[in-house]
C-alpha cells in the first residue's frame, strides 16, 4: 500500500492502516493527479498533489475515526457531457453536409431506414431478443432457399461490424428526417431537437460509451466537521477553476475506487467497535 505524501504529516503514535487510490484526474502532457484516501489508527484522510511545470497544488481534506457517522459510496456510470456535444454538433453538421449535397430520395426517410434494419435485425437474433420458438420458425421457414444459403455462408461477424457503420450512418439521418421532414415532428415544434439528441445518444453510448464514476459521501456525527465528499461526476472537473489537486474530488475512479467501496465501512466500524484489535486485523490483511 502506499503511504502519505509528506504534505500530510502524522501526528503522535499515529499509523497508516490502508491507502486507496480513489480518484484520477488525466491531465494533457502530465501525469494524472490521483486521489488517496487514507486510513489511519485515528482517522480518515483524503490527500492529493499535483506538481506541473505552471504550478505546485495539494489537497487535505480529513474526519476524525470517532466522527465518523455515516459512509455512502456510488460507482456507476455517466455520459461525458463535452464529447457527447462535440459529437452531436458534428453528427448535425454531418447530417446537413449529406442533406445538401444529395438529392432527397437518397438521404430521406425510406434510405435511413434501409440503413438502420440490417443492424437492429442481426441485434434480435444476437442476443435472442426475439422468442427462441419464433426464431426457429423463422429459420425454418427460410430453409432451401437462397437466403438460407446465404446465412448459413455468411461472416456473422464481419456483417454486423458492416451493419453497424450502416447504422451509425442511418440513425442521424433518421433522427433528423423524423424530426423535420414528418408531419409528426412539425407538430412537435422545439421538442422535435429531442428526437435529434436520443438519436445522437444512441450513436454516443455504440461509438463511445459512458464513463465510469466514483463517489463518496463520510459524514460527520457532528455539526462542527462537514466530513469528506467526492463528488462523484468526472465532468466537473472540467468546470472547476481549482488547482488539479483539488480537482480529483470530481475526477473519474482510480483503481481502487470498487474496493473503497467494498471495504471502507467494515474497516471503519470494526476500529470504532474492536479498537486496536480491528487496526490488527486490517493490518494484516
Amino acid at each position: 500500500m502506499d503511504t502519505l505524501p509528506a504534505f500530510a504529516a502524522l501526528s503522535e503514535n499515529e499509523k497508516i492502516i490502508r491507502t486507496y487510490r480513489c480518484t484520477a484526474l488525466r491531465q494533457l502532457f502530465q501525469k494524472p493527479a490521483v486521489g488517496y484516501l487514507s486510513i489511519t489508527n485515528k482517522r480518515l484522510v483524503y490527500h492529493s498533489e499535483s506538481k506541473t511545470a505552471a504550478s505546485d497544488s495539494a489537497v487535505i481534506s480529513e474526519i476524525p475515526l470517532e466522527d465518523v457517522g455515516s459512509i455512502n459510496t456510488i460507482i456507476g456510470s455517466s455520459l461525458n457531457l463535452i464529447s457527447f456535444i462535440g459529437l452531436s454538433l458534428a453528427l448535425y453538421i454531418g447530417t446537413l453536409l449529406l442533406k445538401g449535397l444529395f438529392p432527397d430520395v437518397l438521404t430521406g426517410m425510406g434510405i435511413s431506414v434501409v440503413l438502420l434494419l440490417p443492424y437492429l435485425i442481426g441485434l434480435l437474433f444476437e442476443k435472442n431478443i426475439i422468442n427462441q420458438e419464433i426464431s426457429e420458425k423463422i429459420l425454418k421457414n427460410l430453409e432451401g432457399s437462397s437466403v438460407d444459403s446465404l446465412i448459413e455462408n455468411a461472416n456473422w461477424s464481419f456483417l454486423m461490424r458492416i451493419f453497424r457503420y450502416l447504422f451509425l450512418v442511418g440513425m442521424p439521418l433518421f433522427a433528423y428526417n423524423l424530426a423535420f421532414e414528418t408531419q409528426f415532428g412539425r407538430q412537435l415544434f422545439l421538442l422535435r431537437y429531442f428526437i435529434l439528441l436520443a438519436g445522437y445518444t444512441v450513436i454516443y453510448i455504440l461509438t463511445t460509451g459512458r464513463q465510469r464514476s466514483f463517489g463518496l459521501q463520510v459524514a460527520s456525527k457532528s455539526s462542527s466537521n462537514s466530513g469528506i465528499l467526492i463528488h462523484g461526476n468526472a465532468f466537473l472537473a472540467l468546470f472547476n477553476s481549482s488547482n488539479s489537486a483539488a480537482k480529483t474530488l470530481s475526477a473519474a475512479p482510480a483503481e481502487d475506487a470498487e474496493i473503497v467501496a467494498r471495504e471502507l465501512g467494515a474497516l471503519v466500524l470494526d476500529i470504532q467497535q474492536m479498537g486496536d484489535l480491528g487496526i490488527e486485523k486490517w493490518s494484516r490483511i
